[in-house]
């Protein structure tokens, strides 16, 4: 039997390296490129003003996809829902709105520990999604 000579086999190692190379490039490019389409949006800040009973809601999608915005829930404790709104409104990819959201009539707000604030999204292929709830700053 005879061995491969030294310069096969180090091209065979060479050629091994660069497909082990490309392979690995292409998985973490489809894998980058997932991670950027997909949609992410974030409630920035809401703000509470008691006077006007309205609650004012900064929205970024910092995702690659655009999202259809929902449904808009302003919650006292975490549980009971004291306002709540429907937009219909898109939000397109690296953009930034502020939604109004009206409060119940008759809701008073002191007799909550905390109010929070949520909101319903979906994106083509990615279906129903939720925000986490973040707390509402409250100005008299």
């Amino acid at each position: 039997m005879r061995a491969l000579s030294p310069i096969i086999s180090a091209m065979i190692l060479i050629v091994a390296a660069v497909v082990g190379g490309m392979l690995a490039y292409q998985y973490f490019m489809n894998t980058l490129s997932t991670m950027v389409m997909k949609p992410h949006v974030t409630i920035d800040e809401a703000t509470l003003y008691t006077l006007a009973n309205m609650v004012y809601i900064k929205v970024s999608n910092m995702g690659g996809t655009p999202v259809k915005v929902n449904t808009i829930n302003v919650l006292c404790n975490a549980t009971t829902i004291i306002g709540s709104s429907s937009p219909d409104a898109s939000l397109e990819p690296g953009k930034t709105t502020v939604f109004k959201v009206s409060l119940n009539p008759g809701v008073d707000v002191f007799a909550c520990a905390k109010i929070y604030v949520a909101l319903d999204y979906e994106a083509p292929n990615y279906g129903v999604q939720s925000t986490r709830p973040i707390e509402v700053t409250i100005v008299s």
